[in-house]
């Protein structure tokens, strides 16, 4: 038919306590959302 298609693309956003976004995660799994966000907050 021609389409293209992406398939889907999502998207976390961390936001700290003073309610800006502090950190965006495109590259992820919903399986492994949980971990990368818990690795990164180690991190800091």
């Amino acid at each position: 038919m021609g389409k293209t298609y992406d398939g889907i693309h999502r998207t976390s956003f961390l936001i700290n306590e003073t309610g800006k976004v502090e950190k965006v995660f495109n590259n992820f799994k919903t399986t492994n959302n949980h971990y990368i966000m818990l690795s990164y907050l180690q991190q800091q």
